[in-house]
């Protein structure tokens, strides 16, 4: 089997959203003093004190965009 029989063009269309999603949202962050990090537990927000927002390394990209207004 081909790399091109493996290709399933649903699951690289979701994943592709997934980065344009998490992109959006390192932009807005950095636009507001923040640094989006991401980690094996999810995603922080880092200030610009070097502290994770409500403490928190396990949020998902929907708390992540709820934070910031998006």
């Amino acid at each position: 089997m081909t790399n091109y029989e493996k290709h399933d063009p649903a699951l690289a269309n979701a994943e592709r959203a997934t980065t344009l999603r998490k992109n959006d949202l390192r932009r807005r962050a950095r636009a507001r003093g923040f640094e989006l990090r991401h980690s094996d537990y999810g995603y922080s927000l880092i200030d610009s004190g070097r502290q994770r927002i409500e403490g928190r390394s396990d949020l998902t990209l929907d708390e992540v965009a709820k934070h910031l207004g998006a």
